[in-house]
């Protein structure tokens, strides 16, 4: 271990924050990228709307008074709510400091869910240290499968068994020439025999995503099944398919708001689970408008 400006630099500890910071994103990744907005109005961003409702849970669509220039953008709210929990007014503001009032005159308020919450507290966090202790748990274990050598020899032969040493473990031949070599150099192997166990720990991993594939809606089999019947996948997939759904009609609940106040703005938006469409069906789907998505039912394919 060394100094790196002036602090102590723990290897270990820069290989844990990495790992927790990598999962972090992943998990912030997927649940941004669950959705695709079509037909927005092109002065708002789908992208930037997606990271304030999962970073927040609240964002809104809307436009100042007395202008027709549409924004997606982060919501103060403020003043009394309606009867049922609706704010009756807001602030739209963005990262440069622009902002104006929003009422349901000129702009309606996005959820990230129908409870109205981003992820839980924490939630993100959670999950991505729980997958790094499983990648630092695996980095350890493999390395508790080497064997350390100590060599040891007269002080005027280390720096040759150094040389020969390095040449053997990078598997160049290494031939070095003593008198007496048996009596004068002893090679001892040592180290606490540990079972690998890299498996079982991939095992366990899998079933943390599998958990944060659900909670966010995306489809996955929460348990090995190599004979698995369509109906039981079918069953399995419901809660997921649900979750989905609760985030998905969050986001178009305010279609139908932004529709009844501006249709001819708002009349061909959508938002629909994604799905890379242009590469499955590019020729359909440069030709032909939008299919309108089918409500009703569960499946993904339905979203």
């Amino acid at each position: 271990m060394g100094r790196k400006h002036g602090a102590t630099f723990w290897q270990s500890a820069w290989m844990n924050d990495q790992a927790f910071l990598f999962y972090r994103m992943w998990i912030l990744t997927l649940a941004m990228s669950r959705f695709k907005w079509l037909n927005l109005p092109s002065t708002c961003d789908a992208r930037f709307l997606e990271q304030t409702l999962a970073l927040e849970g609240v964002a809104t669509i809307s436009t100042p008074k007395g202008a027709d220039i549409w924004t997606s953008t982060q919501a103060v709210t403020n003043g009394s709510p309606s009867l049922y929990g609706t704010p009756k007014s807001w602030r739209s503001f963005g990262y440069d400091g622009f902002g104006y009032d929003v009422d349901p005159s000129n702009g309606v308020l996005v959820y990230n869910t129908q409870l109205r919450t981003p992820f839980p507290n924490g939630w993100i966090d959670m999950y991505a240290r729980r997958l790094a202790d499983y990648d630092r748990a695996a980095d350890i274990n493999v390395q508790q499968q080497k064997r350390p050598w100590l060599i040891t020899a007269p002080a005027e032969k280390v720096n040759d068994l150094v040389n020969v040493y390095k040449q053997g473990s990078g598997g160049e031949p290494a031939i070095l020439g003593l008198k007496g070599l048996t009596s004068e150099i002893d090679v001892q192997s040592f180290g606490m025999p540990v079972d690998l166990i890299v498996n079982e720990l991939d095992d366990g991993k899998r079933r943390i995503f599998n958990d944060i594939y659900t909670f966010l809606g995306i489809e996955n089999l929460t348990r090995k099944a190599e004979r698995n019947i369509e109906a039981e996948v079918t069953a399995e997939n419901v809660p997921t398919s649900l979750m989905a759904l609760d985030s998905l009609m969050a986001r178009r609940d305010a279609i139908e708001q932004l529709r009844s106040l501006r249709p001819d703005r708002f009349g061909e938006t959508q938002v629909v689970w994604n799905h890379d469409n242009i590469t499955k069906l590019y020729q359909a789907f440069t030709l032909e408008p939008v299919a309108d998505i089918v409500e009703g039912g569960i499946g993904h394919d339905d979203l």
